[in-house]
């Protein structure tokens, strides 16, 4: 069932039709004002708003609009997300998560619209309000999710090999053991992800194909 317009259902779409009190009766008057710039803009106290009960027939029972607005604030809480906030319904399983090689900041997702395509992709907020302050190039969205595969498919492989001897090995061993040990596996760490840093660049400035870089990665010690 496509939406009125003949598009796809998104999950903004289906939350603005749960938090719509228009469906069970009622009109909430003012949600939404223009200010001094004739910009519009979402009523989040700074107009009086009015609600009209029994305004027109309803279609579904207040019960039941409280109890899916319920499961909304549920879900939220559960993110430790306020409900209806943008961080709320901006929230992905990579928002927050990917850093910036180049600058250090956060990768934001967007929608990517050409003239004969549409695709997902990641980019570094700085270097989407600035340019000139970050050269960082964007990333579609199914290379994080083939590189994510490969690196929890690389733990899981490495998991009776790496992990459980180590964990053994620093159970049994004294405490300057464990220091020196985890101090040599950081600094692998370090050298690790400064390869990794720059296989990301070269990919994302083109100098550097990406089943090649699938293939360079793939090759980086399993510690990563």
């Amino acid at each position: 069932m496509p939406t009125k317009r003949n598009g796809n259902w998104t999950g903004s779409t289906i939350r603005g039709i749960v938090k719509n009190e228009k469906y069970t009766g009622d009109v909430l008057l003012q949600k939404t004002f223009t200010d001094e710039h004739f910009n519009r803009k979402i009523n989040q106290g700074e107009l009086d708003q009015y609600l009209i009960e029994n305004h027109h027939e309803a279609i579904i029972t207040h019960a039941d609009f409280e109890a899916a607005n319920r499961m909304l604030e549920y879900q939220a809480s559960q993110k430790n997300v306020a409900a209806g906030s943008r961080k709320y319904l901006n929230r992905y399983p990579f928002s927050g998560k990917i850093e910036c090689a180049e600058c250090g900041d956060t990768f934001k997702r967007r929608i990517h619209t050409s003239t004969h395509s549409k695709y997902i992709a990641w980019c570094c907020s700085t270097h989407i309000k600035n340019k000139d302050k970050c050269s960082m190039l964007f990333i579609r969205e199914e290379r994080i999710h083939q590189a994510f595969i490969t690196m929890m498919n690389k733990l899981k492989f490495g998991y009776s090999y790496v992990l459980i001897p180590l964990s053994k090995q620093l159970e049994t061993s004294n405490q300057d053991e464990n220091y020196q040990m985890i101090t040599e596996i950081e600094e692998q760490l370090e050298v690790t992800q400064d390869e990794l840093n720059i296989l990301i660049q070269l990919m994302t400035k083109g100098f550097l194909e990406p089943a090649i870089f699938n293939e360079q990665k793939i090759e980086l010690p399993i510690g990563i």
